[in-house]
């Protein structure tokens, strides 16, 4: 059964293109016309079967556009489709990079008419605000705003976990984010989860040294023999202080710096916890794969996703929601590292 998209490849233009034609869209020539509609003729292509994707002339599927590497994207997926599902709709899955150059294949897609709305993980301006489809964010970069958002509040989750250290006796607070050059200006959520801590510790009466954090850029987050390396530096340096003059409690942006911290810190003769308290941020799997366990702080991927999806079918139906910027609590994980 032919689609739009073999039509396109067949005349050799865009789906955008082929969508215009069918729909008698002007400023196309006669050349193109031609070309798509003798495509149309040869496949035996029906407009119609894509209707079969669509109710009442609306269509009943939502795009959910993700990174790469979506480390927490099937909480948010299901979140999604839990919603998705109770609304009558189906979701399509994409993925862009960092940068949004998902957006031209999203253009086509839309011009398809078999999606009515789009949820994102958005870090681009390529990915926002398109006037033509109702349209929500999820992992909202405030330096690119979006009008409809749905977003993990990270710097209550910080100050959180801070003040549930605090509690248990710790004082001197560092913290240690590592990005990718590439990533660094869209990383808005390290400097959330930084202003956390340090509102937590201005709360709790204690004072905070920048001097006892630091951040790294590396090739790739994933490449831990690089992050070894530079955050081993930093465990030396720390290492090298008198202990009273020492953090007592490092906080690292996630997970994965947070492991890498701890086996540097224990392969220098520096016990975790007893000596300084290690936690990181997101809940992955490295955090009970590690020893001591991680404490970490777990954001709420599905109710984020279920959420998120709401807001976009409200927008669907020609309504505004009740707030378009919505923060959803994540919840503090304590296990062995912060002892």
């Amino acid at each position: 059964m032919a689609t739009i998209y073999d039509v396109a490849a067949r005349a050799g233009v865009s789906i955008a293109t082929v969508s215009r034609v069918l729909h008698g869209k002007d400023h196309i020539s006669e050349k193109t016309i031609r070309k798509v509609m003798q495509a149309v003729t040869e496949l035996d292509y029906s407009p119609q079967m894509g209707a079969q994707m669509l109710s009442g002339g609306t269509a009943r599927n939502i795009l959910v556009i993700l990174p790469l590497h979506p480390v927490n994207a099937p909480a948010c997926l299901s979140g999604i489709d839990t919603a998705a599902r109770a609304n009558g709709y189906n979701i399509l899955i994409g993925y862009s990079d960092l940068v949004g150059n998902t957006r031209i294949r999203l253009d086509e897609l839309i011009a398809s008419n078999l999606i009515a709305g789009v949820i994102c993980q958005v870090y681009s301006e390529k990915l926002l605000d398109m006037p033509e489809i109702p349209f929500v964010a999820i992992g909202e970069n405030p330096t690119v705003r979006c009008s409809y958002s749905v977003i993990s509040n990270d710097r209550y989750g910080t100050g959180q976990l801070t003040k549930e250290l605090v509690r248990r006796g710790r004082k001197r607070f560092a913290y240690v984010s590592s990005t990718t050059d590439f990533a660094y200006e869209y990383s808005f959520f390290i400097h959330e989860r930084k202003a956390g801590m340090v509102n937590a510790l201005q709360e709790s009466g204690l004072p905070y040294d920048p001097g006892l954090s630091a951040s790294f850029v590396v090739q790739n987050e994933r490449n831990y023999e690089e992050m070894f390396e530079k955050v081993s530096g930093y465990a030396v340096q720390i290492a090298a202080m008198p202990e009273k003059a020492r953090p007592d409690a490092i906080i690292c942006a996630y997970d994965y710096v947070a492991m890498v911290m701890i086996n540097a810190l224990k392969q220098l003769g520096i016990r975790v916890p007893e000596d300084i308290a290690v936690t990181g941020f997101d809940n992955d799997t490295v955090c009970v794969l590690t020893s001591p366990a991680i404490a970490t702080v777990a954001s709420s991927y599905g109710e984020i996703g279920r959420q998120a999806a709401e807001m976009l079918f409200t927008l669907i139906g020609g309504k505004e929601p009740e707030e378009p910027h919505l923060l959803v609590d994540p919840e503090v994980i304590l296990r062995a590292s912060a002892e």
